[in-house]
């Protein structure tokens, strides 16, 4: 059974790649799109983000409050492998556009697949580690975002450069076909976890863990009373507006901002470039976070991200922020040098939470909860990416000029908005304890009802 689990893990792990990798075909794009899709503008180009954020934001509430009750019916392996099939068909379908409009509708309906995937499929991963195992986990999958997002960018830019007007097509009929590859592999491979089994308290536990998993108002409204719930969430709506804009429009940022010969190319490279930082941060971030749970100090791992987390805002503030104005050939090499310093920094410091964000809901919501804790994690994010995506996208509409000065503020948003990760430092370890005596509590009570019924 481990094998098979490190298998499901292993398959749910490319599937995250293909839909990032999706979705990084757009952005490197834009300039491409402008020129060969009937219809589109620089506003539509905002619409179609903040539409595919919106429908993504309807497909975390759905599943992500729904996906306990739906299960009860289907088993969540059968649940993810369709909401997995609605984005590849829909990214296949968007290939074949032949306008701006057919591209929106497609592009949107790709997001209630994507949009579902974390609050089913890091509850399942949840369900397959325990604890000190979850961070690593959770940080490995968001490397593979990073990753996925990279090479969507390395090959959506070369295919749309150098493919001709088709060359963005290409992109995203090869994203759909190893997509729909992944997916066959995942059903093959993937097994379905049995809940709570992962947990301390039920480790040793023989027998079925049968308690009722359905959600009811009331206990929605006890999770968003737990303050590092409410922090955290709150802290995703200020990240939304910050980085779900800026990953947009990051690479069109820096092709206007270097004024030089091929500066798309430029602008690709220092962003990829920059953004290698993440890698080592995904994956280090979470290792960090679970040695601490290991060693008994919870709020050791809040301490870490919160501190690398208002460090690397610093840095991104010099990486997008830095003015370009050379006077000669070594100057401009030099500020790239130094602007790719900056945001490699950045890019590593911030990703190093991102493992530890989702164990941490992990630890202080019961299992039953925690896709619910995860699809508000994603919905604020994206209600975030909304506002960013729309404001910048009027902004640059209005005059173009003004794209540096929202980026400013945006990133001062989410530098202000971090500040809610002093809350979790302060509630999170009683509130994870509170957790694991709740759910001890529950294993007593599952055995003396078992002994009841096996009693004469």
């Amino acid at each position: 059974m481990p094998e098979k689990i490190h298998e499901s893990f292993r398959s749910m792990w490319l599937l995250y790649f293909m839909i990032f990798y999706n979705l990084g075909i757009l952005p490197v794009n834009i300039e491409e799109l402008l020129k060969s899709l009937p219809g589109i503008t620089r506003l539509g180009v905002g619409i179609i983000f903040a539409g595919n954020l919106m429908c993504s934001t309807a497909s975390v509430i759905l599943f992500g409050y729904f996906s306990e009750k739906i299960a009860l019916k289907f088993s969540r392996k059968h649940v993810f492998t369709f909401i997995n099939l609605i984005w590849i068909i829909s990214f296949g379908l968007v290939a074949l556009s032949p306008n701006y409009y057919v591209f929106l509708i497609f592009y949107i309906i790709a997001a209630i697949g994507h949009g579902s995937f974390v609050p089913i499929g890091y509850s399942m991963i949840s369900d397959y580690f325990p604890p000190e195992h979850r961070g690593n986990r959770y940080g490995f999958m968001e490397f593979g975002l990073t990753i996925g997002n990279g090479t969507g960018i390395i090959f959506g830019g070369l295919l749309g450069n150098y493919g001709g007007v088709f060359g963005w097509r290409i992109a995203y009929g090869l994203g759909a076909f190893i997509g729909f590859l992944c997916l066959v592999r995942y059903i093959f491979q993937g097994v379905e976890p049995e809940r709570g089994s992962a947990e301390p308290a039920f480790q040793d536990f023989k027998g079925n863990l049968d308690y009722n998993y359905r959600i009811t108002r009331k206990e929605l409204i006890s999770l968003l009373r737990k303050k590092t719930i409410f922090a955290l969430i709150l802290s995703m709506l200020f990240t939304g507006i910050a980085m779900s804009t800026i990953s947009n429009w990051a690479i069109y940022y820096f092709t206007l901002k270097l004024r030089v010969v091929n500066a798309d190319f430029y602008a690709t490279t220092i962003y990829l470039v920059a953004g290698i930082g993440a890698l080592p941060g995904t994956l280090i971030g979470g290792r960090v976070g679970d040695k601490y749970v290991k060693s008994g100090n919870n709020r050791g791992k809040v301490k870490f991200s919160m501190i690398t987390l208002f460090l690397g805002i610093a840095f991104f503030m010099g990486f997008y922020l830095t003015p370009i104005n050379p006077t000669s050939i070594l100057e401009l090499v030099m500020l790239i040098i130094l602007i790719i310093i900056l945001g490699f920094l950045g890019f590593f410091l911030t990703t190093l939470r991102l493992g530890n964000i989702q164990s941490i809901y992990s630890d202080v919501c019961e299992p039953e909860k925690r896709s619910t804790a995860i699809a508000l994690n994603g919905l604020m994010f994206n209600i975030g990416g909304i506002m960013g995506n729309l404001l910048l996208s009027n902004m640059i509409e209005i005059d173009i000029f003004l794209l540096p000065l929202a980026f400013f503020v945006v990133l001062i948003i989410w530098l202000s908005g971090s500040l809610t990760w002093i809350i979790v430092y302060i509630y999170y370890p009683r509130e994870s304890e509170e957790c694991k005596i709740n759910l001890e509590k529950r294993r007593e009570e599952i055995e003396y009802k078992k002994q009841e019924i096996t009693s004469p």
